[in-house]
Order: structure tokens, then C-alpha cells, then sequence
């Protein structure tokens, strides 16, 4: 009599065990689904909004075709919608289109014609841009070399709240270059970029940065 009783224990622990792994499974099933529905929708919704001629959403699908996000990684067609999103004078796509010829990203490297669109960003007031003008002027890549330049763009840049930007700046102060060598200026800089989480050697001027 006990020998059946713990069969039947045991056995409907089992079932509610397999009902229990089963709705679980249905679960993540469902979530995969939705997520997928919802990725859908999402690119759907962008890429109409691309179409319609709305920058921002032109850059976005850039970011999406670059980074593979919803939809296979394209270079060439990233490449596309930054260029499209320029045309409006985006500040965003300004920089991405000096990052694809920068990095050679869905086009022919050139690093003079990533320096153009550079500038492009760096007057439309676009943080990024400005940092990554100073790299080229700092290291004269696609640029002669000249530091005051490059200071300017960074001071511009940190101006903005863009730490990549104000740790450079703060390297030029404590080095000297470009300025007069300023260690105080120099360690709010660094401090400022530190609170934003950006913590870098002092001789590190970081790389050239994507817009998203």
C-alpha cells in the first residue's frame, strides 16, 4: 500500500515537473517570438520614417546596417543612409560618413576626405565630430599636423559634456600642447571626464568614435 502511494507521489510530482518545464518552455518560446515580432516592427517603423526623408531615422537605420542590429550587417548599405542623412546636414551622419572613410567602412579609405566630414560635424556642432577633427589635427591624419587646432576642436567638444572629448582636452593642458601648460584646467577636465565614467591614460587620446 505505501509502495503505491509514493509511486503516485512520484509520479505526479513528474507530470506537474513536465507541466512546469513545458510552460517554461512556452515562456521563452513567446518572448523569443515577441521579441522578433517587436525587432520587426521596430525596423519596419524606421525604415518608413527613413523613407519619408527624416534624418534621424536615416542615421538610425545607418547604425542598424552598420552594427547588424534587427537586420544583417551591411556595410555598403549603412554607408547609404548615412550619406542620405548628410545630404540634410544631420550632425550625427556628418561624423558617421568621416568614420566610413576614416575606417573604410562601406567605402574606399580616405583619410583626407574623413577629415572634410569631420570639419562638416565640427561646425554643425556635433560633439563627436569635434573630438575626432582634434585626433586628425593632433596626429595630422588626413590634416598637417597643428595642435592649437586640435585643442580648439577638443575644448568644443568638452564644452558640449562629451568626455572623450574633455580627457583630451585635459591631456593638451597637462602636456602643454596647443596652450600653455595649465594643471589645474587640466585636472578639472579630467575629473569632469572621470565622473562620466571615462578614465584614460594621460598620454591616451583615445580612438576615432562612431555618432549612434
Amino acid at each position: 500500500m505505501n509502495k503505491i502511494i509514493i509511486i503516485c507521489i512520484f509520479s505526479s510530482i513528474l507530470c506537474f515537473s513536465n507541466i512546469y518545464a513545458n510552460e517554461q518552455s512556452n515562456n521563452i518560446e513567446n518572448v523569443q517570438h515577441n521579441q522578433v515580432i517587436a525587432a520587426a516592427s521596430d525596423i519596419s517603423e524606421i525604415l518608413n520614417k527613413a523613407e519619408e526623408g527624416n534624418p534621424q531615422a536615416q542615421n538610425k537605420l545607418g547604425d542598424y546596417y552598420r552594427l547588424g542590429i534587427n537586420v544583417e550587417k551591411n556595410p555598403k548599405t549603412a554607408f547609404k543612409w548615412y550619406k542620405i542623412a548628410s545630404k540634410k546636414n544631420f550632425n550625427k551622419a556628418l561624423n558617421n560618413m568621416g568614420m566610413c572613410f576614416m575606417t573604410g567602412f562601406g567605402v574606399e579609405k580616405n583619410e583626407v576626405e574623413a577629415v572634410k566630414w569631420f570639419q562638416k560635424g565640427y561646425e554643425a556642432g556635433d560633439i563627436t565630430a569635434s573630438k575626432n577633427l582634434g585626433n586628425c589635427y593632433f596626429y595630422g591624419i588626413g590634416i598637417e599636423q597643428n595642435h592649437v587646432n586640435a585643442i580648439n576642436c577638443f575644448d568644443q567638444s568638452a564644452q558640449k559634456g562629451y568626455p572623450p572629448g574633455m580627457h583630451n582636452l585635459a591631456n593638451c593642458l597637462y602636456h602643454g600642447y596647443g596652450a600653455n601648460k595649465d594643471l589645474e584646467e587640466s585636472e578639472y577636465w579630467y575629473e569632469s571626464a572621470k565622473n562620466c565614467g571615462y578614465v584614460k591614460d594621460k598620454n591616451d587620446f583615445g580612438l576615432f568614435d562612431w555618432s549612434e
